[in-house]
């Protein structure tokens, strides 16, 4: 079998191919040792001019003193290193025995080691030279010296995945840099920090006396640990660096501090919201607006000084909004049609932010002001294509309505799917609830196993007994239904003896509005908002109370409408922070680079007829 690999795989490739070459020119040294006219001829592909690491090597054998052989090999080895023959440098360290080494020298082979494994990524040996050679050890020398062994010894701590244990070697140590070095140190701390999972942070205990370290360690816990929302975030920064005033990254905040200690100036002073208040689409823009100005007036902060206006967008034009938000701080929610995203998504040219509640048919187009926000179904499909494939549920099947909708969310499946290694092996459309029992059996193949003992009989003439047998190849079902049809789907799935095979569901599968003879979901994994999980919410419980008809078909509206109002002053932290995430109620939200609100919605399981977190 032939694999071709990309050139970022043959050359690591080729560079582990190298490393095992250390071995013959071990045993080559040592028949040079033993044979002096034996010369070893070194690598004609080198572009750099050799001096001679292989003559000082031959030096070093006619040496009679040990002292003399170690200084001889110690050089030769850093020159084959220099001229781009690591093999040979590693060999020729290997000569040399530990014990025979000065003080100076122990640290020379300790940096040529080090910078040997560290380009193989040999774990082995790089846990061992941290082990074994202590960093006071190594800094007893020039300061140019220390920095190099520093930043080196931080880079070998991430190669062995211990970044907490480099954040804190960088920071004991940040006072041999320049000033000018600091915005830097403190970039690479904090992401070092970020990196460190949360259970060894909460659990680490540091034994040094160093200030700066327990500052970073007591500033990393407070946002990995306690703070769930950017606001919790920047109200704990603030604290942070009142109590740390004199600390250099209060100075010189790392990129993600800076951009959240900038809350405060990202909140827009106007909001125009930009939605259907009449026509096809007024009942959804109506929940939207509801749930917008409801979270104003609850509990925003800048409740008082903000100022929303409502926009029609079925009477008027997106010129008029744009000349309405052409002052400074002013945001558009919306709008909702999809008609009118994808005409933002093509060329929208103005200053002012917009947050536009649908996803446009096109790419987005990566302008820096279009943020899209939507209830997406093909959201959900991302996400459950996700936990299939981490459950290592490589064979499916799909069961979809045929129409638009159920063939665009199947052939989104079916792609995502298989770039992550998974393979679609049966999709059974059904017209109706009428025709949903042949799709299950055809989806299963137990109509197939009856057809064939149909056949046999009228061959045969015979009144044979058969019994109808399912595939047996299927990991799981994915299954794009309603609330209703789900409900049919795990009976007739026992029906043809398949009711073992796990069956995931999109959000639709869950009418939370009706729940008559949910026992039949039991076992179906979906996912969910945690607007509609959350019955202690306030929102829901006011709509429900308030607007129980209008809540009943758009309840979801009212969360997308809350959570755009929550998203707001906050848009370009998100999209500027990778690791910056708000506890929405349409899910848990962040921002990629393209400005696409991604929502990461709750796994729940029906037990006993009544949906179950499961995380």
């Amino acid at each position: 079998m032939i694999t071709v690999v990309g050139n970022h795989s043959k050359a690591k490739l080729m560079k582990k191919l190298k490393y095992v070459c250390i071995i013959v020119w071990s045993i080559l040294l040592s028949a040079c040792a033993n044979n002096p006219e034996l010369e070893i001829v070194e690598d004609v592909t080198s572009t750099k001019p050799s001096t001679s690491g292989q003559s000082l090597l031959r030096l070093a054998d006619q040496a009679k003193s040990i002292s003399e052989q170690t200084s001889l090999r110690l050089q030769a080895a850093e020159l084959l290193y220099e001229n781009e023959l690591e093999a040979q440098a590693y060999a020729a360290l290997l000569s040399i025995p530990i014990d025979s080494m000065t003080n100076e020298q122990r640290n020379r082979y300790y940096d040529l080691s080090l910078d040997i494994a560290l380009d193989y990524g040999d774990i082995a040996t790089i846990t061992n030279l941290l082990s074994n050679f202590s960093t006071n050890e190594l800094l007893q020398t020039s300061i140019e010296q220390q920095q190099r062994r520093i930043s080196q010894r931080k880079r070998a701590l991430e190669t062995i995945n211990q970044p907490l244990q480099a954040a804190i070697t960088l920071s004991e140590h940040s006072t041999l840099f320049s000033l000018d070095d600091t915005p830097r140190i403190n970039e690479e701390v904090w992401l070092l920090l970020r990196q460190s999972p949360r259970e060894i942070l909460a659990e680490y205990q540091y034994q040094g006396r160093n200030q700066d370290v327990i500052a970073w360690l007591e500033l990393a816990r407070s946002m990995k640990l306690q703070q769930s929302s950017l606001d919790e975030q920047y109200e704990a920064l603030i604290i942070w660096r009142e109590r740390w005033p004199a600390h250099p990254a209060t100075q010189a905040l790392p990129l993600e501090l800076e951009l959240l200690n900038r809350l405060p100036n990202t909140t827009p002073e106007k909001v125009i919201l930009a939605l259907p208040l009449s026509g096809r689409l007024e009942r959804a823009g109506s929940a939207i607006r509801d749930g917008f100005l409801t979270q104003h007036f609850a509990k925003a902060p800048y409740s008082t000084s903000l100022n929303i206006e409502l926009f029609d967008t079925q009477k008027q034009s997106l010129d008029v909004l744009y000349q309405k938000a052409a002052s400074e701080r002013t945001l558009i929610v919306g709008p909702l049609s999809k008609n009118l995203v994808d005409k933002i998504n093509e060329g929208y040219e103005k200053s002012a932010p917009i947050l536009a509640l649908n996803q446009p048919t096109a790419t987005i187009s990566g302008n820096d002001n279009l943020y899209i926000f939507s209830l997406n179904p093909e959201d959900e499909i991302t996400q459950i294509v996700k936990n299939i494939s981490k459950n290592n549920q490589q064979r499916v099947a799909i069961l979809a309505p045929r129409n638009a909708r159920g063939e665009r969310l199947t052939k989104s499946f079916t792609e995502q799917f298989k770039t992550l290694g998974g393979n679609v092996l049966e999709t059974s459309f059904y017209k109706n609830d009428q025709a949903l029992s042949n799709a299950v059996a055809d989806l299963v193949a137990t109509s197939q196993s009856k057809n064939r003992a149909k056949n046999l009989r009228q061959i045969t003439g015979l009144n044979l007994e058969s019994e109808p047998r399912r595939r047996k190849d299927l990991d799981a079902i994915f299954m794009i239904a309603n609330a209703k049809t789900s409900k049919q789907v795990k009976p007739l799935l026992a029906f043809n003896f398949a009711k073992d095979i796990p069956v995931y569901a999109m959000q639709q599968a869950n009418d939370p509005y009706n729940t008559n003879d949910n026992n039949d979901l039991n076992g179906i994994q979906f996912i969910e908002m945690p607007w509609v999980l959350n019955k202690s919410n306030t929102l829901k419980q006011q709509v429900d109370t308030y607007q129980p008809n209008l809540a009943k078909a758009y309840s979801r509206f009212f969360a997308l409408g809350a959570d755009a109002y929550t998203l707001a002053p906050r848009l370009s932290l998100l999209r500027k922070i990778p690791t910056a995430h708000i506890p929405g109620l349409t899910g848990l939200l962040s921002i990629s680079d393209e400005g696409q609100v991604i929502r990461e919605l709750q796994w729940v399981e029906f037990k006993r007829g009544k949906p179950s977190i499961i995380y």
